[in-house]
C-alpha cells in the first residue's frame, strides 16, 4: 500500500485539522491480507469536516466497513453513503454532537475506477499528462446545486464577502452528517462516476479545498508527475499549498495507476508556478526569467493565457492578487475561444512561443 497510495496533511493556518484520510484493501470474505485477488478493491477516502471533529472522525474511520465485494461498484458505494449517513446521525443523537463532512472516494478493482464525492473535495485524474476532473463541485453558488437545494427547502443567502451559502451557513450543498437535520437544503447523496483505467492514466489526486483553493487541477498534476513515489508527491502538494498561503487545512492523497512515470515531457503550469509565489505585488524580473520557459518549448497557449492577464493593466511590472486570480481562470479555460483569439491574433501560428512571438504581446 505504501507504494500505491501516498498521503500528507497540514493544519495550514487553522488551530485544528478537520481533514481526515483512510485507505485500505478490501478483500472477498475469507481472503486475508496480504493476499490480493482479482476481486480485491483498493479504497481511498478523503474527508473535510465542518462543525467539529466528531462527525468526520466517525465517517473517515467507518466508511470502508460498508464496502463489501459487490458486482456493481457504483451501487456499492451509493449504499455505503446511505448507511454511513444514517449511522453518523444516530451517533450524533446518542453522543450529542453536530457537524458534517465532505467526501471524496476512490475505488479501484482491476481496470475499473469508481469515484464518488460530496462537497468541494476534489478527485483529479492524470491522463496523458493532462488533468481531468472526475468529481463535481457541490457549492451553493452553482446554479444546478442551488436549484436542487431550494427544491429541498433550502434558502441560499449571500454573505458580506459575496459567497453564497445554504441557510447563510454552508458553502457546500452536499455533506454527510447531522448538520442536514439543522440546515434545510443539504443532502448526503453523492455524485458517482466510473471509467476504465488504461496505460495512459498515471495517477489520481484527491485534495481538500485547502489544496485546490490555491492551485488549479493541472498544477497539482504537474507537481505529482515528476515525483518518484506517491508519498513524496502528496507531501509536495501540501508543502506547495503552504507556500501559496492556504488559509485552510490542506490534505492530499495520491493513488498510483498503470501509467505512473509516463508523460513527463511538458510541465504545463511551469509559468504559473513561477509567478504563483509573487501574487502579493512582488517585483517581477522581466523578461529574463522567462527565457528558460521558452527554451523548454512550453506550449504557446499556456504562456499566452497566463501572461496576457497577469501583465494586462500592470504597467509597473508587478503582479496583483486580482490579476493572478484572473490568470488562473484563463489557465482553467474559463475564457471563450473568441476571448483567446484576441490575444492570439498577433502571434505566429506555431505551437511553440518564440522570443519574437513573446515580444509581440508585451
Amino acid at each position: 500500500m505504501d507504494q500505491v497510495v501516498g498521503t500528507a496533511t497540514t493544519y495550514g493556518s487553522r488551530p485544528t485539522n478537520e481533514d481526515m484520510q483512510f485507505h485500505c484493501i478490501i478483500n472477498p470474505a475469507g481472503l486475508q491480507l496480504p493476499h490480493v485477488s482479482e476481486q480485491s478493491i483498493l479504497y481511498c477516502g478523503l474527508f473535510d469536516g465542518h462543525g467539529g471533529m466528531e462527525c468526520v472522525d466517525y465517517v473517515a474511520n467507518n466508511f470502508h466497513k460498508h464496502l463489501h465485494v459487490h458486482e456493481d461498484l457504483e451501487e456499492l458505494v451509493y449504499n455505503a453513503y446511505e448507511t454511513i449517513n444514517k449511522e453518523v446521525q444516530y451517533e450524533a443523537s446518542r453522543r450529542k454532537f453536530d457537524g458534517g463532512t465532505t467526501s471524496a472516494i476512490v475505488l479501484i478493482r482491476g481496470d475499473k475506477l469508481v469515484v464518488a464525492n460530496t462537497g468541494d473535495t476534489k478527485v483529479v485524474l492524470c491522463r496523458q499528462g493532462r488533468a481531468r476532473l472526475l468529481s463535481e463541485m457541490h457549492l451553493a453558488g452553482n446554479k444546478i446545486e442551488r436549484k436542487r437545494s431550494e427544491e429541498l427547502g433550502g434558502t441560499i443567502l449571500t454573505d458580506a464577502w459575496g459567497t453564497q451559502r445554504v441557510g447563510g451557513v454552508m458553502m457546500v450543498t452536499r455533506t454527510i452528517g447531522p448538520i442536514q437535520e439543522r440546515i434545510k437544503g443539504l443532502t448526503w447523496k453523492p455524485y458517482i462516476t466510473t471509467l476504465q483505467i488504461t496505460d495512459e492514466d498515471s495517477f489520481v489526486v484527491l485534495g481538500t479545498d485547502g489544496v485546490f483553493n490555491v492551485m488549479n487541477n493541472q498544477e497539482a498534476v504537474d507537481i505529482v508527475k515528476y515525483c518518484p513515489n506517491p508519498e513524496i508527491a502528496a507531501d509536495k502538494i501540501v508543502q506547495k499549498s503552504l507556500e501559496y498561503r492556504t488559509d485552510d487545512n490542506a490534505t492530499c492523497s495520491v493513488v498510483r495507476l498503470h501509467g505512473w512515470g509516463k508523460y513527463r515531457e511538458v510541465d504545463y503550469t511551469n509559468l504559473l508556478k513561477i509567478y504563483n509565489f509573487k501574487i502579493f505585488g512582488t517585483k517581477i524580473d522581466f523578461p529574463e526569467n522567462l527565457i528558460p520557459l521558452i527554451i523548454q518549448q512550453v506550449p504557446k497557449h499556456v504562456v499566452v493565457r497566463a501572461l496576457y492577464d497577469m501583465f494586462d493593466q500592470s504597467h509597473d511590472g508587478t503582479l496583483s492578487r486580482s490579476n493572478f486570480k484572473r490568470g488562473m481562470k484563463m489557465l482553467d479555460s474559463h475564457l471563450t475561444s473568441e476571448d483567446l483569439d484576441v490575444v492570439l491574433s498577433s502571434i505566429n501560428t506555431g505551437t511553440v512561443l518564440t522570443f519574437d512571438d513573446f515580444s509581440k504581446i508585451l
